[in-house]
C-alpha cells in the first residue's frame, strides 16, 4: 500500500489531483543548476567517476524500488559558443544499460533519490569539455514533474588548464607552469594545486617551501624510475618545431 510523501511547500491537495507519481531534480537554492566536474584532480589511473544528482518525487511512497526513466537530450549551446554532445558508451555509462538500470531507482520507502551518473574519462577529454543533457522521460512509475525541473546538464572534461593564481613570482618557487609537470604534481602530492591551494601557499612560506624540496625529491625518484625501465626524464610535450620537450624541473 502506498503512503503519501508531502515534499516542502507543497499544498497536499494539489498532491491527490495526479494521476501518476511525479519525479524532478531537486533544486539548490531555488535554482536547477548544472553539474560541473573535471577528472583533472583524480590521479591518472582513475578512468570513471559518479557523480550524484538528487531528486525528489511527489506522490505516493512505496514498499518497492520504483525506476526512473530517462534519456539524453541534444544539448542546445549559446550562440558562438562551441560545445560537444557526450557520446553514450565513450563518456557515459548508458541509461540503457542493464547494469546501470539497477541503479537508477527511487529505493523503497523513499521520496527522494540520488541518481548516478556514471562518467568516464575518455582520452578525448584532455581537449574538449562535453556536456550531457538528462531528460526524465514517463515510464510506469513516474511522471516529469514540471518542464523545468525534468532536465539537468552536467558538463564535464580532463582539460589540464594553468590556475590563474600561478603568477610570475609564484613560478620563481615552482618553476614555469607546464601541462606534463602539473599532471606529475597532482598525481604524486595529493594535493589539488588549484587557485584555492595555490593562495592558501602564498600565505604560509614554509609549507610553501616544503612543497618546493618535497617536488624536487619526487622528481628525482621519477626520473630515477624512468631511467631504470629505459625512458627519458619527465619532459613537456614538444613545442611546434622542436624535437622534444623542455625538461620537467624545480628550482
Amino acid at each position: 500500500m502506498g503512503v503519501l510523501a508531502l515534499t516542502a511547500c507543497e499544498d497536499s491537495s494539489e498532491l491527490y489531483n495526479y494521476p501518476i507519481n511525479k519525479i524532478g531534480f531537486l533544486r539548490e537554492n531555488g535554482e536547477n543548476k548544472p553539474v560541473t566536474k573535471t577528472f583533472i584532480y583524480d590521479n591518472s589511473d582513475v578512468d570513471r567517476d559518479t557523480v550524484y544528482i538528487p531528486m525528489r518525487t511527489m506522490g505516493f511512497v512505496t514498499e518497492y524500488d520504483r525506476p526512473i526513466g530517462i534519456e539524453q537530450a541534444e544539448a542546445v549551446f549559446e550562440e558562438g559558443v562551441e560545445g560537444a554532445n557526450a557520446v553514450p558508451g565513450v563518456h557515459y555509462v548508458p541509461f540503457d544499460d542493464p547494469e546501470y538500470q539497477k541503479f537508477a531507482v527511487v529505493k523503497a520507502g523513499q521520496a527522494e533519490a540520488q541518481l548516478p551518473v556514471i562518467l568516464l574519462r575518455d582520452p578525448s577529454l584532455a581537449n574538449e569539455e562535453v556536456t550531457l543533457r538528462i531528460r526524465i522521460v514517463q515510464n510506469e512509475a513516474f511522471a516529469p514533474i514540471n518542464e523545468e525541473d525534468s532536465e539537468k546538464l552536467v558538463t564535464f572534461s580532463d582539460m589540464i588548464m594553468q590556475p590563474e593564481a600561478w603568477v610570475d613570482w609564484f613560478s620563481n618557487i615552482f618553476g614555469t607552469w607546464g601541462p606534463v609537470k602539473y599532471r606529475f604534481m597532482l598525481d604524486v602530492s595529493g594535493e589539488r594545486w588549484d587557485d584555492e591551494f595555490i593562495n592558501e601557499l602564498m600565505n604560509d612560506y614554509p609549507y610553501m617551501m616544503f612543497w618546493q624540496a618535497r617536488l624536487r625529491v619526487l622528481l628525482e625518484e621519477e626520473n630515477a624510475r624512468r631511467e631504470a625501465a629505459g625512458e627519458g626524464p619527465l619532459r613537456e610535450e614538444p613545442a611546434p618545431g622542436e624535437i622534444e620537450g623542455k625538461l620537467v624541473s624545480f628550482p
